[in-house]
């Protein structure tokens, strides 16, 4: 992703390191990542399929299945934590060892800070315990409306309202329900080695309300979205509805935005390949062909 504050809290929750990866282009973003292994990727891969799409769930079940994961396991920095607590109300470390299924002159090592201090292991569970507070003062119990924010987060649109576009029909279908959207539309591929786009989209009020809800839960740069698509709403309050079939132009567009989606409108109306666009302009290839579709009318021709 290119929000290093959403990447580096799940990279926290997971304990894990996130790198940058620098622009390749001066108009591109950096990109951050984060990666786990070994038996931690299969722990987290286990904990996450059954919130995963169908896709996804088959691409964690061939994960699984090829996983050989090693005989030892290495415990959470919020484990160890547990594991100093159950020392200092006297457990004895066998019992210690059984409830983590590590060896007993590991958990030894670990109460010593040989592995790492343990004045980091407790400034990192708390930093994990500061992060899932606020999660849960933002989404309280409601599983749903985690699940939908984190979808929304990765692949959603915050404009004149919210909209979600995959190519993962199911997860699609399930966040257009949790939205109270009418239904699901498709995009068909242009081109045989692509994959149709689902998307769903809600309007108005209800867009206000939802995106207003889970804004607690979103990182920065959508929580800006989410601000602009509210005071553009309170701006517009009270003014009749657009008819027609012409779709308005994005309030909440900058000019340098929009210049840059006429101009990709443009060059595909030419004749230019979708694919090479979203190399140059670093995105993926339908969202370059939504934006020719969304500016087509948009594209003055010249004159001659």
């Amino acid at each position: 992703m290119t929000d290093e504050d959403v990447v580096a809290q799940a990279a926290t929750l997971v304990e894990a390191n996130y790198r940058r990866t620098p622009a390749r282009q001066p108009h591109h973003k950096d990109a951050f990542t984060w990666r786990v292994r070994g038996r931690r990727a299969v722990e987290l891969m286990q904990a996450l399929e059954p919130l995963m799409g169908k896709r996804r769930r088959e691409q964690i079940g061939r994960a699984l299945a090829a996983a050989k994961p090693g005989p030892n396991r290495k415990p959470y920095l919020t484990e160890i934590a547990e594991m100093a607590e159950m020392k200092g109300k006297g457990a004895h470390r066998a019992e210690i060892a059984t409830r983590f299924n590590v060896r007993p002159k590991t958990v030894n090592a670990l109460l010593r800070g040989d592995w790492r201090p343990m004045e980091l292991v407790h400034a990192h569970t708390a930093r994990i315990a500061e992060i899932e507070d606020a999660l849960a003062s933002a989404v309280g119990a409601d599983t749903d409306i985690a699940w939908l924010a984190g979808i929304l987060e990765g692949e959603g649109c915050f404009s004149t309202g919210v909209a979600l576009r995959m190519t993962d029909r199911d997860v699609v279908s399930r966040a257009a329900g949790l939205m109270g959207a009418t239904g699901v539309n498709v995009a068909r591929r242009e081109q045989e080695h692509w994959n149709d786009i689902w998307y769903t989209r809600i309007y108005g009020e209800r867009a206000r309300q939802l995106a207003e809800r889970i804004s607690p839960a979103l990182g920065a740069r959508r929580q800006r979205q989410v601000e602009a698509l509210l005071v553009a709403g309170r701006t517009a309050h009270g003014q009749p509805r657009r008819t027609g079939s012409k779709r308005p132009t994005r309030l909440t567009v900058p000019p340098e935005r929009l210049s840059r989606n006429i101009e990709i409108a443009r060059r595909m109306a030419a004749g230019e390949s979708g694919p090479v666009l979203a190399q140059e302009y670093g995105m993926t290839h339908q969202n370059v062909y939504y934006i020719a579709s969304r500016y087509r009318d948009q594209i003055v021709c010249p004159s001659g």
